[in-house]
């Protein structure tokens, strides 16, 4: 039996970090955001639709200039698909590349490929094979592969465009491996990916906030079941002009120029009155005011809703689920970094990793939610000091267990070492060690009870 070298039975956990195919090449360099280097267009009030086929494959060649990973690392959104193939290497032979032996090794001096030579040298060669041969069919699968040799089929993925970039990334990196699986992503807004998901119609829902009561009853309703994993770790970042000359927003503050109660204000200086009597200083400058956010169907814009404006919204019988009707809603993050860093007086919220990426090209406000200015880190997110903290997550349709063999090993590698890994390449939070530990023991005590297709 053909073995793949993707680790050896000896490994305790599927989550350990296993060894690329370093034959493989990186795929092509994603634009930094969803969106970054396409255009965007708008979402707001659309019907949910499904997922574009859009195939994560490998590209047939790194781009130029360093490394794969590094170019990945920083340049992370959406590309156009780009196909080939992902040839296994065996177990402890080195990588000889994409189309077998390197030419170095194989051409005479003209650069003519040259017979090998000798006998002695062919045996050598065909007995080194043969022991390889044995020693692979015998070792383990590890994450990304089934015991019953390489996955294959097709995996759709919706949801939230903020998790978009990192499941793109694993969807790429596991393809690599796995050439035979061929996975779809998409990132049309948390809500709309529940939408899709409580029909059936996708394998994982991405999500910025955790299914609603009302997603869970329409997921009941259609017949899926579903578990839910936390992946990572998100800061909701207010941004503006650079050249505003506040620094930290209060949460009174923020519920006094997003809020439903704002409407109308087209100066920060309207918002003085309503800013005092919430008890914040009531001292915004006399600049010209445009909030930029996203649109409803986002996880972003439910929760930055949930963390700055329902409390204070309640306590006043106010509106608590909704934004001022007057904001410019923004089809993706990257128009809001483009919009709130090009105007003057603008202000609007996006994901950690997002605003990190947009360098100087905006401000970032600290927040202070009672104890003090606070700005957005991987150490205050998780300290619970920055009080517009969130958790990022992915919903997995456990009925398609049994139906689909790619689904298993996907989910397996996406919460291994290598996996999550993503999450702070693309430049968001890692989940504290416990928690991940959580995700992983609900997700193996899932898929043990998963019933097998027969």
């Amino acid at each position: 039996m053909k073995g793949s070298c993707r680790g050896s039975g000896a490994l305790p956990s599927r989550f350990v970090r296993s060894p690329r195919a370093t034959s493989v090449p990186r795929g092509l360099g994603r634009a930094s955001a969803r969106g970054a280097l396409g255009k965007s267009l708008p979402r707001q009030q659309r019907p949910p639709r499904p997922p574009r086929r859009r195939l994560l494959r490998r590209a047939a060649h790194p781009p130029s200039g360093g490394s794969v990973r590094a170019s990945r690392a920083s340049s992370y959104g959406r590309s156009p698909p780009v196909h080939g193939t992902a040839p296994l290497v065996p177990c402890g032979v080195p990588s000889l590349g994409r189309g077998g032996p390197r030419s170095s090794d194989i051409r005479g001096g003209n650069g003519h490929m040259t017979k090998i030579r000798g006998l002695a040298g062919a045996g050598a060669l065909m007995l080194a094979i043969a022991l390889v041969g044995a020693a692979c069919s015998s070792s383990g699968s590890s994450s990304g592969a089934s015991s019953g040799g390489d996955p294959s089929g097709s995996l759709n993925i919706s949801g939230s465009s903020t998790v978009e970039p990192i499941t793109s990334l694993v969807a790429e990196d596991f393809q690599g491996a796995n050439s035979g699986v061929d996975i779809s992503v998409d990132g049309p807004g948390t809500t709309d990916g529940f939408v899709l998901f409580c029909k059936g119609q996708t394998d994982i829902s991405d999500a910025s906030r955790q299914i609603s009561d009302d997603e869970k009853k329409a997921c009941s309703d259609g017949g899926v079941h579903y578990v839910e994993l936390a992946i990572g770790r998100d800061a909701l970042t207010v941004v503006g002009n650079p050249s505003n000359p506040l620094n930290c927003l209060s949460l009174a503050d923020l519920y006094a120029l997003f809020s439903s109660e704002a409407k109308g204000f087209s100066s920060w200086s309207d918002a003085n009155a309503l800013d005092s009597e919430l008890g914040g200083k009531g001292s915004f400058p006399d600049l010209p005011l445009t909030i930029v956010a996203p649109g409803t169907e986002s996880g972003t814009y439910g929760s930055f809703i949930d963390l700055a404006i329902k409390s204070i919204a309640q306590d006043r019988n106010k509106p608590d689920d909704t934004l001022r009707p007057d904001y410019q809603s923004a089809a993706g993050d990257n128009v809001i970094i483009n919009n709130a860093g090009g105007t003057e007086g603008a202000l609007g919220f996006v994901g950690f990793s997002y605003a990190q990426n947009a360098g100087g090209q905006v401000k970032e406000f600290q927040v202070d939610g009672g104890d003090g200015c606070v700005a957005p880190s991987a150490a205050s997110v998780n300290d619970g000091t920055y009080p517009l903290g969130r958790t990022l997550y992915i919903y997995v349709n456990t009925d398609k267990l049994a139906s689909n063999p790619a689904l298993k090993p996907f989910v397996d590698y996406y919460l291994g070492d290598e996996g999550i890994s993503a999450v702070t390449q693309v430049q968001y939070i890692a989940l504290p060690t416990d928690e991940l530990q959580t995700s992983r023991s609900t997700w193996q005590t899932t898929e043990s009870s998963a019933s097998p297709s027969t």
